[in-house]
């Protein structure tokens, strides 16, 4: 659809208030015309907004259709929407390859922030640590991985960059060794791997 600048619609209602005073004077009463055209306009005007606002609403209906400015008004945010969705869409597929790439790692990974508070963790990390997902997010990772150790080890990590090694929490005789990765800022990557053959 053709978008048309303000001017054009501003000049459209020029001519048409123009053109109604002309027939309201050649018919003996051009203010009572032209103030009949000007409600007619406003009552349009009210009727999109009101449209507009139903659909604000409920944004996940269509939009509606109109002529116009309106027209181009909702072409406008029908773009937006479609933008918005794509992005959306790319955003879930890269979320999606980065789960399944995390989930293909053998080791138990686990994204903690700066009070210690599991963020995420892989599929190693469920079956390693017994985890539960959503469940165990933004639960203290120490309150998983239990011992004083472990607790210990990660308080110093953020000045001491040293790997732990400590027996499975979940006392099947399995051995761990864990590291930490500093992320990004207030988050690190904790790294736990089953060395149970090594010992």
């Amino acid at each position: 659809m053709t978008v048309r600048s303000w001017r054009f619609h501003a000049f459209k209602l020029l001519l048409s208030a123009t053109a109604a005073g002309l027939v309201g004077w050649a018919a003996g009463f051009p203010l009572l015309v032209l103030f009949l055209v000007l409600a007619v306009y406003a009552a349009w005007q009210i009727f999109n907004l009101w449209r507009l606002h139903q659909w604000v609403r409920n944004p996940l209906s269509d939009l509606p259709q109109s002529h116009g400015l309106w027209a181009n008004i909702y072409d406008g945010i029908s773009k937006m929407v479609l933008q918005d969705r794509k992005q959306r869409e790319k955003y879930r597929d890269m979320v999606g390859e980065f789960r399944s790439l995390t989930d293909a790692f053998p080791d138990a990974t686990l994204v903690i922030d700066q009070n210690d508070v599991i963020i995420w963790f892989n599929r190693s990390a469920e079956n390693l640590l017994n985890l539960k997902n959503p469940g165990d997010l933004g639960q203290p990772v120490t309150n998983l991985v239990r011992g004083p150790d472990f607790s210990n080890w990660l308080a110093v990590q953020q000045h001491l960059k040293s790997p732990l090694e400590m027996s499975s929490p979940r006392g099947d005789g399995r051995w761990l060794t864990i590291t930490a990765v500093v992320l990004r800022e207030n988050q690190r990557l904790v790294i736990l791997r089953d060395t149970t053959e090594v010992h």
